[in-house]
């Protein structure tokens, strides 16, 4: 299914605490992310599986960056944590020329990840045009 393995894929998280991404999550997102400077939210089980993905629809767009509908993406995170998900980190996606995190994502990462008092946040990275995905944790 989406050229993953069947099993979790493990993402570094620490040594004794890998996260993980169950394998429709991939799907979803290729579903959702078929253009450059698109994006969403992940969320993961009490395990550490990322199990959740919400397509930000309502993120600000252009030819060369995504921008957060940061208000819609914290109610859904409040409602995950009533549910038990914890939000892992973002998803979106660049051209196949863009492979890596650019500056502005790692910067807003470790943004996150201090005003949330966050271990780390998962970065992953989706190229449409080649259905490839980059994985990085800050």
């Amino acid at each position: 299914m989406y050229g993953v393995a069947t099993p979790p894929v493990a993402i570094s998280r620490g040594a004794d605490n890998p996260r993980r991404i169950r394998p429709d999550i991939y799907g979803r997102i290729k579903d959702a992310l078929r253009r450059p400077e698109t994006g969403g939210i992940l969320g993961a089980d009490a395990s550490g599986t990322v199990t959740e993905f919400y397509f930000d629809a309502t993120g600000t767009t252009t030819e060369n960056r995504y921008a957060p509908d940061v208000a819609t993406l914290n109610r859904v995170i409040a409602e995950w944590f009533r549910n038990g998900i914890e939000f892992a980190g973002f998803v979106h996606a660049h051209t196949k020329d863009a492979p890596r995190l650019s500056w502005a994502d790692t910067d807003y990462a470790q943004t996150v990840k201090k005003a949330c008092q966050m271990e780390s946040v998962l970065m992953l990275l989706y190229l449409p045009e080649t259905e490839t995905f980059h994985e990085y944790v800050v």
